[in-house]
């Protein structure tokens, strides 16, 4: 029987309005008259889907069907002059994984009519309510995306919709480039009241309780694209041709059940955990079985006194009574699950276990 962990609505920031440089991430230029072509048979997203009002959220994986990147991906042509314009694809990474990712994918050209640049844009993160919405897009002078994914151009630069967790605020990627990061900074910023200093850990706790994992060197060639929800959040395509990984993703969408999924969690911390520096790949036990490690921190954020999380779980683990639940390996501390924006499907395996 499938359950499901319904998604709840938290007004996070609904009075709170911030924008912040996202310095963690970088941008990836692919370039020419195969780029399409090219990224199609490299990452599990369909990037023929790409248009000039969309941006698309895909992985990167090994013939093994583990993910070594989780990147957004747009088409924009304002930007590069070089090769030709009409075929440049934008994708956004974290920066710790470009150089590894860039010399995989440099290894697939072949004869491929592609070419890599890093351009100089810096990327913004921006949070407002709804209630300046309106006032946000008269200093603009331009409709600003509502939905998920989508993106607009204005000249304050590329802005994204970001998938976000509250009922009374917006969030979105803002691309731009020296210049326009100059007049954001002062004209939205003044005007808005926004803050920029040291936001960079609440944008990353709305990724978080959006379910939006960006896979980093911690994290790279250990996790299925299904293990972390890629495929919830559709960033798998199941109608398209080849890709690494493609023939085990797709056999155990077809064929499989999921044994694993991503969680959305919170702890609170204690006098055993003081530094969270190596927190990421810290096990999770079920009382239940508290010998047997059943699931990984996959990604965190510390902002003020709570610590919220993504892990990996086996779903044999979810506690299923009063008397289970998860904790930290070597710590008292209790996993609290809270809800993700969107059905995580969660079978009851343990029938099937011995």
């Amino acid at each position: 029987m499938n359950i499901y962990l319904n998604s709840s609505s938290r007004n996070y920031f609904d009075k709170f309005p911030f924008y912040t440089p996202l310095n963690n991430y970088q941008i990836l230029s692919i370039n020419g008259l195969d780029a399409i072509a090219f990224l199609n048979r490299q990452l599990t997203q369909d990037i023929n889907k790409l248009n000039e009002t969309n941006a698309l959220f895909s992985g990167y994986c090994t013939e093994k069907g583990r993910v070594l990147a989780t990147c957004l991906l747009w088409h924009h042509k304002k930007y590069t002059s070089k090769i030709n314009e009409d075929l440049n694809i934008y994708c956004l990474i974290r920066k710790d994984i470009l150089p590894s990712f860039l010399k995989r994918l440099s290894i697939f050209v072949l004869r491929d009519k592609v070419k890599f640049y890093l351009p100089k844009l810096y990327v913004l993160g921006f949070v407002a309510p709804k209630k300046d919405l309106n006032k946000l897009e008269d200093i603009i002078e331009s409709k600003l995306p509502q939905k998920s994914w989508e993106r607009s151009e204005n000249s304050f630069g590329t802005w994204i919709a970001s998938p976000y967790t509250g009922s009374n605020f917006f969030r979105w990627w803002c691309i731009t480039d020296t210049e326009q990061f100059l007049y954001v900074e002062e004209k939205i910023g003044r005007i808005l009241s926004m803050q920029s200093k040291d936001k960079q850990n609440f944008w990353h706790d709305l990724d978080l309780s959006s379910g939006l994992l960006w896979i980093n060197l911690s994290t790279q060639n250990i996790f299925t694209p299904h293990a972390v929800n890629l495929d919830l959040i559709e960033a798998i395509s199941f109608k398209k041709g080849c890709y690494p990984g493609q023939e085990i993703i797709a056999r155990m969408h077809y064929r499989g059940i999921p044994k694993r999924r991503m969680f959305y969690g919170s702890f609170n911390k204690n006098s055993e955990i003081k530094d969270l520096t190596n927190f990421i790949g810290t096990d999770v036990i079920n009382n239940r079985n508290s010998d047997q490690p059943c699931g990984k921190i996959v990604d965190f954020s510390e902002v003020l006194d709570s610590v919220k999380i993504l892990f990996e779980l086996n779903l044999n683990s979810l506690p299923q009574s009063a008397n289970e639940n998860l904790f930290l390996q070597n710590s008292g501390s209790i996993i609290k699950i809270l809800d993700l924006p969107y059905a995580v499907p969660v079978i009851n395996l343990r029938n099937d276990s011995k």
